[in-house]
């Protein structure tokens, strides 16, 4: 569904968009693009699964168990 979203985009969006990813990868050099919702809720509920609250007491924490959003 993304992909087809650049279809409908402007030039002037696509340029935005660009720019956008750049920052993205410019903070974590890792990322290579969005990950399936299936991908995510693996992810995440691993980092349920092996919470505690000693480990992870009150910390928002991301999908890689660490403040990296990306």
């Amino acid at each position: 569904m993304l992909t087809s979203l650049f279809f409908l985009a402007s030039p002037e969006q696509l340029q935005r968009v660009g720019g956008m990813v750049e920052k993205f990868v410019k903070y974590a050099p890792h990322f290579k693009g969005p990950i399936t919702p299936e991908e995510s809720v693996r992810l995440m509920r691993g980092i349920i699964v092996n919470a505690t609250v000693e480990k992870n007491g009150g910390d928002y924490i991301s999908q890689h168990g660490d403040k990296m959003w990306l």
